[in-house]
Parts: structure tokens; sequence; C-alpha cells
């Protein structure tokens, strides 16, 4: 008897996998993708209906789809989303809005698998005025959920002019948490020199090569 209460139970297990394995989430998103990984995929999808944008992401073959970022898209206002980097789950997005009335800039580091975030920089303007907040010239991120930027404080220079005032070389952890490596005169850092490894931040300051663990 307890055979045969064994066999059934084997048997309708093996019945309710197919079942079960259809109703798993594939990471199947239609369009190109964006991320250009074979970790990740990630897309754009616009909807004239709502007037919105946004971004959608999964991990390769059978994570869950997730909207990274989004926005408006309507006839006074326009958003842009972008990947600025890629790394393992890891994405930097890069969200620009403008209206009749300003606009802004925000960049954050979202881990697709988990759907983490943390805000790296933004900057904003009105119509007629200048940009305040903190640029970036330059970003990094890796695998870890690490990120590395050069960000640049804005100062106004008069009308819509500005000014970069100074230049600080930051890197944030997985977390959000941000720790300031080193800061100066925006013409003493080459922003084309930020290279950020597993392990490791270097960049260049007054010509000579700077790193920092992690």
């Amino acid at each position: 008897m307890t055979r045969r209460v064994v066999l059934a139970a084997c048997v309708l297990a093996l019945l309710a996998a197919p079942a079960e394995a259809a109703q798993r989430p594939r990471c199947n998103l239609a369009g190109r993708n964006l991320a250009h990984s074979r970790t990740i995929k990630v897309v754009t999808r616009s909807n004239e209906d709502t007037e919105t944008i946004k971004l959608l992401g999964c991990v390769k073959p059978a994570g869950r789809v997730r909207t990274l970022a989004e926005g408006v898209q309507a006839f006074t206002t326009e958003t842009a989303l972008t990947l600025e980097g890629v790394a393992g789950t890891w994405v930097v997005i890069r969200s620009s809005s403008n209206n009749q009335y300003g606009g802004s800039t925000s960049l954050r580091a979202v881990d697709v698998r988990t759907w983490k975030s943390y805000g790296v920089a933004s900057e904003s303007y009105m119509i007629g005025g200048p940009y305040q907040g903190q640029a970036l010239s330059a970003i990094a991120v890796n695998a870890r959920g690490y990120t590395a930027a050069m960000r640049d404080d804005l100062t106004p220079a008069g009308g819509t002019a500005v000014t970069v005032s100074k230049r600080h070389v930051v890197l944030f952890d997985p977390r959000g948490n941000a720790r300031e490596l080193d800061s100066g005169p925006p013409g003493e850092f080459d922003p084309g020199s930020l290279i950020l490894d597993t392990h490791t931040v270097l960049w260049s300051h007054g010509g000579l090569t700077r790193y920092a663990r992690f």
C-alpha cells in the first residue's frame, strides 16, 4: 500500500512540473536590448494612450520584469531615458525631462535583479535661469553595485550661464552611501581617466594617477 502511494505521488509531481514551469516568469521582452548584455535585457516602452515612456528590464533567462524608470511624453513635457553604464545586473539610468517651465536631469544606479536603486546626481533649471545642482563629467558602475563618478558643483554665472566651481571624485556603495575620494578645481581632473573595476577606482589629478581600494 505504501509503495502505491509513493508511486502515485511521483506521477502527480511529474504531471505538475510542466504546469509549474509554464507559470514561471520569462525574460522574453521584445525589442532591442539597450543593455547589450547576455545577463540582462533592458527595453523601452512608449504608451501613447497614457503618454508615458518606461525602461523595462529583467535578468535572463527567467527573471521578473521590472519597471526601472519611467517618465512623461506629452505635448508639453518630454522625457528621455538612456543607459549610461551596464555591469552584471546593474545599470546606470539617465532621466532627462523638459517642459515649458524648465527641465531636470538625474542619474540613478539600479539593480535589475532586486530593484534596489540609489541616486548619483541631479541638476535642474527654470526657463531663463541657470542649471543648479550637480552634473556628471564621468561615471562607471561595476557588477557588485558600486558606482564611481566625477561630480561637478554648478555655480550660476549670470543669466543662464553656469560654471563648474569644483569637481569631486565620489564612490557609492550598493546601498547608495557616498564616499568622497578627491576634489579640486575641474581643470585638474581628466574625466576620461576614471576607471572602476571590482575593488579599485583609478583617476587622474593634476596629471598623476590616484586610486582607492574598497
